[in-house]
């Protein structure tokens, strides 16, 4: 998701005036309050980067949109609001309604790449929209499954791997285009 999250704002960047600096401050994630995990991250990107934007990125948690926004999102921005000057005030969230991994199927040919499978789409349970799959990680680890079968032992590829390659190169237009 970083990678992707990164490659957007680049994009952005691009139809800025001004030049744009992306520094990474943290990555979000684990047990914790999710208010002082963004009050945490928005201080050090001010104080170690002078960020102007922090991009934060939540599941929905089973919950729709709006729900995340008024239980996450708002009060994170009104914390941010009622902090002083040495903070980063301006909050970009990414909230996926979906599981993470929805992300991944929405190039099939890529993730079939990166899973080093010559078999097929069908072979590998990826019929449906990544919209219309209930659980995503779970259709993609019995694809791996299936894929790493026709794999020497070091040649098999684990769930864990697939993030990174795909978020580098994914083209973010088929991103774009799913609703959520």
């Amino acid at each position: 998701m970083k990678s992707i999250a990164q490659r957007t704002f680049e994009q952005v960047s691009f139809e800025c005036e001004k030049d744009i600096d992306m520094a990474e401050v943290e990555i979000l994630s684990g047990a914790g309050e999710f208010v002082a995990k963004v009050l945490q991250a928005s201080k050090q990107g001010w104080c170690d980067y002078g960020t102007d934007i922090l991009c934060v990125h939540t599941d929905a948690d089973n919950k729709t949109s709006a729900q995340t926004y008024q239980h996450k999102i708002d009060p994170a921005k009104e914390a941010l609001s009622q902090q002083n000057d040495k903070y980063c005030k301006i909050m970009v969230a990414i909230i996926l309604v979906q599981e993470t991994e929805a992300w991944l199927l929405a190039d099939i040919d890529l993730l079939k790449e990166e899973m080093l499978t010559k078999l097929s789409s069908q072979d590998l349970g990826f019929i449906r929209s990544p919209e219309g799959i209930a659980n995503p990680k779970e259709l993609i680890k019995k694809a791996l499954e299936n894929s790493n079968e026709k794999l020497s032992k070091k040649k098999r590829v684990e769930m864990a791997t697939l993030y990174l390659p795909i978020g580098q190169a994914i083209d973010l237009e088929k991103l774009d285009a799913l609703p959520s």
